[in-house]
């Protein structure tokens, strides 16, 4: 009964592992490119040519009116579409938006995605070779793969919600959000997290499982062998007796 789970085991977790670190690194590219990791309301000033007023017949032209438009940003850019004139949306670079105090640790958490990224695809070969292979090693490499990335895009991603917050707290004359709130990107990248951590477990149980196999087939051709060793004096003996008796 024990062998039967374990042959279960053995043959559900590398799939398991297979499919969750696929599908990690599909939602963490996703997370990673769009642009909805911060939702909100921001309020801007007015221009001359944007806003006039009809008073009495004639056009007053008003040059310091506040203007509250929609956001959405994410690594790479900040698009904004206003509520007026059916407007369109328009996006810039949204490291260009930053403090230069700010954008070393924002390009840290740039680097730690990619880094991330690219330790999910190493991981993803190492089950790929663990299926054509018996040896233990691969999901072992797999899982370290697993954890070590999740741990640099849990990084990443502090550091990229700590920029994010002091920009949206600092009340500067770039960047005035009144109201914000995470968006979809925001919540598919700690999904990804998520996933990475429980294909590291597949992986790791995968490892303990055929560890387990490799050490009781072991066990087994070492008693299978001291039981030939066995039969083998008592035939060599049995001549031994016949002669004195």
């Amino acid at each position: 009964m024990c062998g039967v789970r374990m042959v279960t085991s053995r043959a559900c977790c590398p799939c398991l592992a297979f499919l969750l670190s696929l599908t990690t690194i599909g939602l963490t590219i996703t997370a990673f490119v769009t642009s909805n990791w911060t939702e909100g309301t921001e309020k801007v000033r007015g221009s001359v040519e944007d806003y006039t007023r009809k008073i009495n017949g004639s056009k007053i032209q008003i040059s310091h009116w506040k203007l509250y438009i929609t956001f959405h940003c994410g690594y790479w850019t900040l698009c904004r579409e206003s509520r007026i004139r059916g407007q369109e949306e328009r996006c810039d670079s949204f490291i260009q938006r930053l403090p230069r105090a700010e954008v070393p640790k924002f390009i840290g958490a740039i680097a730690a995605e990619c880094g991330s990224i690219c330790l999910l695809l190493i991981g993803l070969f190492c089950q790929m070779g663990s299926c054509c292979s018996s040896q233990p090693s691969m999901h072992r490499v797999a899982a370290l793969m697993s954890v070590t990335s999740g741990l640099v895009s849990f990084l990443g991603r502090i550091f990229f919600i700590i920029v994010l917050n002091r920009n949206v707290e600092s009340d500067g004359d770039i960047w005035r959000p009144v109201d914000w709130w995470y968006g979809w990107s925001f919540k598919i990248g700690w999904l990804a997290f998520l996933c990475d951590m429980m294909s590291s477990i597949a992986s790791l149980q995968a490892f303990n499982t055929t560890t387990a196999e490799i050490n009781q087939a072991k066990r087994r051709a070492q008693v299978k062998k001291m039981e030939e060793i066995i039969d083998l004096q008592l035939i060599a003996s049995r001549p031994t007796v016949e002669t004195r008796c």
